[in-house]
């Protein structure tokens, strides 16, 4: 009995030291890949930003805000650090993760919505696996998600082969300094009304008052952002007004500069959005230009 125990503790230790090594590799490797998920990350925990204007929030930030148009028209460096589907600690764990391996920007534009509060989901899991491996990473996000132990801390037991076969085959266009811009035709049929009811949910109200405090701490200039919506989901969220006069609040309390897009000249015009909530590339340069004529205006980029 003891020989089988020891054998057994031998053959254990060195399966797990085997899983330990393969999960490891295939990390790094899908960490490098183009799958767009991935990539979200991987400029935040390899790549050198160095940015004075940073904008975070959800895809409505993601796909709205140029780097590209905003430094040519402001005169500085700007880098776009949103994520699809982000709320709050999403958030705030992406800028944990941005002030560990590049200088504080001076400016933070916050893209704020209905979903921003809501909850704590996403359809996306696999997202956070490659950089689990990286204990400053899992610290970073350990409020995120409800990770299991066994996501966390087994070799290779958070990927399925649908992740596997992501990584490896896969081959999606880079980021733009974290703007990925959609250019397909316009979708009547993406936003419904049910979707756009704006409930400020308790739980995580405490994150958003963690993240200004810190960003007040690192002395950022906070900037609260509604960016442009069609029509169609300005006629469907009836809780609208809700949403502005809730963040007008925290902005007022907190001496924060609150910038309101989201009714533009061109919001009937579907040339400039890929659905009723999102701008195309198109739409995104003049939202941009706007936004960064808006703040040289107001000289919050006076400092830079």
């Amino acid at each position: 009995m003891k020989k089988f125990l020891s054998t057994f503790i031998f053959f254990s230790i060195s399966a797990y030291l085997i899983l330990a090594l393969v999960d490891v590799g295939y990390s790094k490797f899908a960490a490098k890949t183009n799958y767009r998920s991935y990539k979200y990350w991987s400029y935040l925990m390899d790549d050198s930003i160095e940015a004075d204007v940073l904008a975070m929030g959800s895809s409505r930030i993601v796909k709205h805000f140029d780097p590209a148009v905003f430094d040519s028209v402001a005169g500085v460096k700007s880098y776009n650090i949103g994520m699809d589907g982000a709320h709050i600690p999403d958030i705030l764990a992406r800028y944990i993760l941005y002030k560990q391996r590049n200088p504080l920007p001076k400016v933070a534009l916050v893209n704020i919505d209905y979903f921003t509060l809501t909850d704590n989901s996403t359809k996306d899991m696999s997202q956070f696996f490659p950089w689990f491996i990286y204990r400053r990473f899992r610290k970073a996000v350990s409020f995120v998600r409800p990770f299991s132990f066994g996501q966390l801390y087994i070799p290779m037991y958070r990927y399925d082969i649908a992740n596997l076969f992501r990584a490896l085959y896969e081959r999606e266009r880079p980021l733009e300094k974290g703007f990925d811009p959609v250019n397909h035709p316009f979708d009547n049929d993406a936003v419904n009304r049910s979707s756009l009811v704006f409930k400020a949910n308790p739980k995580f109200e405490p994150y958003l008052f963690q993240f200004l405090d810190i960003l007040e701490e690192d002395g950022v200039k906070v900037v609260f952002l509604f960016s442009p919506w069609h029509d169609d989901a300005i006629a469907k969220a009836k809780t609208l007004g809700q949403m502005l006069e809730y963040y007008s609040k925290v902005a007022s309390e907190r001496g924060l500069t609150l910038l309101d897009y989201t009714k533009m000249p061109f919001s009937s015009d579907t040339s400039f959005f890929f659905d009723a909530m999102h701008l195309n590339g198109r739409g995104a340069a003049v939202f941009t230009d706007s936004l960064a004529r808006d703040l040289k205006r107001l000289h919050i980029l006076d400092s830079q």
